[in-house]
């Protein structure tokens, strides 16, 4: 089992010796990922509260893939080292909302207000083994997320994946992110 593998869709198992890949080919052919059709709905009312809830499907992004760069180049300096939004240079703070979606890949981990205050700028975040894999072009992740919201409940993956040079596109330089400038 390959670290992307996690990742796959489990949508249209029939057997459940079927592989990841498997489930994702059946899904190529043509026929629609069936979360992706879903999150094309419109928002449903709750059974329980009667609040809207909708199914979103989120890109792996260029600012998140610029943040995971960044957040790279500060581990290599100070290994394991935990910054929160306002420790963001000015160049990359635009992209400090990026931090909690980063979350959902497994790509950061967080640790939540180590000094006892309520507000989101004492969040605290840290590079996982699995972004500094993918901020160094050494794997991919997957495109796209699905998140049930309220709540950001994961549904699943989509089968197609990214490396970090794609999901920073065109707007920024790979060599120049790294080399922290």
């Amino acid at each position: 089992m390959t670290q992307l593998d996690a990742f796959r869709p489990r949508a249209r198992r029939t057997d459940p010796n079927t592989s990841h890949a498997a489930a994702a080919s059946m899904l190529e052919g043509g026929e629609e990922h069936p979360l992706r059709a879903r999150s094309r709905l419109p928002p449903e009312t709750c059974d329980c509260c009667g609040g809207k809830v909708k199914l979103y499907r989120r890109k792996l992004n260029s600012g998140m893939a610029r943040t995971l760069c960044w957040l790279a180049v500060k581990d290599a300096k100070e290994p394991g080292c935990w910054v929160s939004a306002v420790d963001m240079p000015e160049k990359v703070e635009q992209y400090a909302t990026e931090l909690g979606k980063l979350d959902f890949w497994g790509l950061v981990s967080r640790r939540c207000n180590p000094d006892g205050s309520s507000y989101k700028e004492s969040q605290q975040w840290c590079i996982t083994t699995k972004g500094i894999q993918f901020a160094r072009g050494k794997t991919e992740a997957p495109s796209h997320i699905f998140l049930q919201s309220p709540g950001n409940r994961i549904f699943g993956f989509e089968a197609s994946t990214v490396d970090v040079r794609t999901a920073l596109g065109e707007h920024f330089d790979y060599q120049e992110l790294m080399r922290g400038a």
